[in-house]
């Protein structure tokens, strides 16, 4: 029976070690997707007035009222008898808050809305999107744990991905994220979820405070450190195709002749003078 029990732990230990790697083979192939990104992006600009980027906004406040009302409603159907499963998941949503503002803070990447001239950016990855995977794996992990119906799991499976699916759309909406961002963001919140309950009930008391410690010092030094930042390219790195030259070179006036006047002037320089004979009648 302990074999069996395990079986399912041991297959989300798996998926949250694969889904690490593939977070950070779509992280090494950012500089691939910077088209698809600025393309996006430039498409979506569009919409920028309009209400469905409202819509946006609420949708966001809508999801998290969903997570959170059904995460709570296990404490108000008598779980809170059996407290360390709903404890559990709240600490490591709180872990995987804090790991989210270190990375956010140690990798430096625009915004789709941000300007060139800004030293500085937290695109990578989407705080929105983690705590969103987050909350909606503790969803389908409580729902195991707590041996809710059939029917009940399934339904919570499904409404995780919905509000993963549309947090994602609506950050992208809203003109916070790059395209590239979500992947990433999306299995670094499944993996250190999986990840923080693989390792909670390994750590004694003194473990604890050591990670408390570093997570501080590393925070500190990403935060006064910018040289200790890793850098991430955005979508307003793509070049743009060049576009034709307005101005010509003149002696001393590089740039501030346009070329239809030097071009015209050095012809009509280049002619010999001629006199103007007038018919009279």
């Amino acid at each position: 029976m302990r074999r069996d029990a395990d079986r399912p732990q041991a297959r989300d230990e798996q998926l949250a070690l694969g889904a690490l790697v593939a977070a950070l083979v779509c992280a090494l192939a950012i500089p691939w997707l910077l088209p698809v990104d600025r393309g996006l992006s430039d498409w979506l600009r569009g919409y920028e007035r309009h209400t469905l980027k409202a819509a946006a906004f609420w949708l966001q406040q809508a999801l998290w009222g969903v997570l959170a009302a059904i995460l709570l409603a296990p404490v108000s159907t008598g779980a809170w008898r059996r407290p360390r499963p709903v404890v559990s998941l709240a600490a490591v949503l709180a872990v995987v808050a804090a790991a989210n503002e270190l990375m956010k803070t140690a990798i430096e990447r625009l915004r789709p809305r941000d300007s060139l001239l800004m030293e500085t950016g937290n695109s990578f990855p989407s705080g929105h999107i983690m705590n969103t995977t987050a909350a909606a794996v503790a969803l389908c992990l409580l729902a195991r744990q707590l041996g809710w119906p059939l029917w009940a799991r399934r339904a919570a499976y499904v409404i995780a991905v919905v509000c993963v699916l549309c947090q994602a759309a609506a950050r992208l909406l809203r003109g916070s994220h790059w395209l590239s961002d979500v992947a990433p963001s999306i299995l670094l919140g499944f993996a250190l979820t999986i990840g923080a309950l693989w390792l909670a009930p390994r750590l004694k008391w003194r473990g604890v405070l050591l990670a408390l410690l570093a997570y501080c010092g590393a925070y500190l030094v990403f935060k006064w450190v910018p040289a200790a930042r890793l850098h991430l390219p955005s979508g307003h790195e793509v070049l743009q195709p060049p576009a034709a030259e307005p101005y010509a070179t003149a002696a001393g006036f590089d740039g501030l002749i346009p070329a239809a006047i030097s071009n015209s002037s050095a012809s009509v320089s280049s002619q010999p003078m001629q006199a103007s004979v007038i018919d009279t009648p």
